[in-house]
């Protein structure tokens, strides 16, 4: 799921999903930091053996949803390719189902 959410970062002109640019992206952009997050956090929902990993994972996420103003619950069902154009007063139903290279801006 990440490479694909990488791969709509072309337009960023990230072409390797571990190059300096994309570390660059990761550290600068916190819409990108929520994905990866909610990505880790998605993953390892429910693993018994990942418990612990799972709440400091859910500590960051919140964090970040706070600072970026987008909510959505790990346990929404989001394909790979999501991008956000912009952050702040977007909210996701955890019910809600998302396919593949969703753009998600508000107009």
């Amino acid at each position: 799921m990440l490479g694909g959410d990488a791969g709509r970062s072309k337009a960023d002109g990230i072409t390797k999903l571990l190059s300096f640019k994309a570390l660059k992206i990761f550290l600068v952009s916190p819409t990108t930091r929520l994905k990866i997050w909610f990505r880790l956090g998605a993953y390892m929902r429910g693993k018994k053996q990942w418990i612990l990993i799972y709440f400091l994972i859910k500590l960051f996420f919140r964090h970040l949803q706070y600072k970026t103003g987008i909510q959505i619950r790990m346990d929404t069902q989001i394909g790979e390719g999501l991008h956000f154009i912009h952050f702040g007063n977007i909210v996701i139903n955890a019910s809600a189902k998302i396919g593949r290279n969703c753009t998600i801006s508000m107009e």
